[in-house]
């Protein structure tokens, strides 16, 4: 039987804390900046969540190219560790 192990990259953990921080900066923003119908207001909030996700990475990217930084996984299942990859992108 084979065991099921689980990985978030380090990519994947950057645009998630992006996304997570962006929303709440959007949300609060904008419901005291505009007055517009709610899913007016979650719509745009949205684009621009998606907006700074996209380019977060990128940056994300670009910094991690420029100072040769290696890719990690941190798993989750069957137990938490945290690994890098062996080799440069």
């Amino acid at each position: 039987m084979s065991i099921i192990e689980s990985y978030i990259t380090d990519e994947q953990l950057i645009e998630g804390a992006f996304g997570c921080l962006s929303w709440g900066i959007f949300w609060i923003y904008l419901r005291n900046a505009i007055s517009l119908i709610d899913y007016l207001e979650a719509a745009i909030a949205w684009i621009l969540v998606w907006l700074v996700r996209k380019f977060g990475l990128s940056f994300y990217l670009t910094f991690k190219k420029k100072y040769h930084i290696r890719d990690t996984n941190f798993r989750i299942l069957p137990y938490p560790s945290i690994s890098q990859i062996k080799g440069l992108k």
